[in-house]
């Protein structure tokens, strides 16, 4: 006899999400395709519609729940509560030296993706994606100068400052790394991030 599966929301939902966020990844927001990504998790639009309302929440939701938590547990989690963040910041880069992908070099970061497609032509977008860098900035910003109150980074670092510069590297060595279609171009790029970073010290 066969057993029925029991339906999960939860699962559903999460399903969803992910494929969307890989659909969104490959081709973008505006050519993301609702019926391939139902097609990829094996729901129905029902299914989809009883959890996102339309194409553009489930995008937002991406955003939020995939990207942001995928951006913060790997750059800015590391560095809350920490009085020493030169080398915490130092090995984050590393982190990323060591598990870039091939899919990350041919398509490069999925915030800046959306920040370059959507950011001109939706205000919600836009205002998610800004949270996102913003609370990025933040985290290293306030990282920087609990450091400065612990004697482990320069008094003269300018720390906001010194945090928009770090983020933005970032953003563009995975911009260049795209463009170039070179790991190598992406490495060299945020190893010269490491050394201004040990500079903060």
């Amino acid at each position: 006899m066969k057993i029925k599966e029991t339906y999960n929301p939860d699962k559903t939902r999460k399903d969803i999400l992910q494929a969307a966020f890989k659909e969104i990844y490959v081709n973008g927001f505006q050519s993301a395709s609702l019926t391939r990504i139902l097609a990829n998790v094996n729901h129905t639009k029902g299914a989809l519609y009883h959890h996102f309302s339309n194409k553009k929440e489930l995008g937002l939701s991406v955003i939020e729940e995939i990207i942001g938590t995928r951006m913060y547990d790997l750059f800015m989690a590391p560095l809350v509560g920490q009085n020493d963040p030169v080398p915490v910041l130092v090995d984050i880069l590393q982190k990323k030296i060591d598990t870039l992908t091939p899919e990350e070099i041919k398509y490069g970061c999925p915030l800046n993706n959306l920040i370059q497609e959507m950011s001109s032509i939706d205000k919600d977008f836009r205002n998610s994606l800004k949270y996102l860098i913003d609370k990025w900035v933040t985290v290293i910003s306030d990282a920087l100068e609990r450091g400065k109150q612990h004697n482990n980074v320069s008094r003269n670092v300018n720390s906001r400052g010194a945090a928009l510069f770090i983020v933005s590297s970032i953003e563009g060595a995975f911009g260049l790394g795209k463009t170039s279609g070179s790991s190598d171009i992406f490495k060299q790029c945020m190893i010269q991030l490491q050394n201004y970073v040990k500079s903060l010290a």
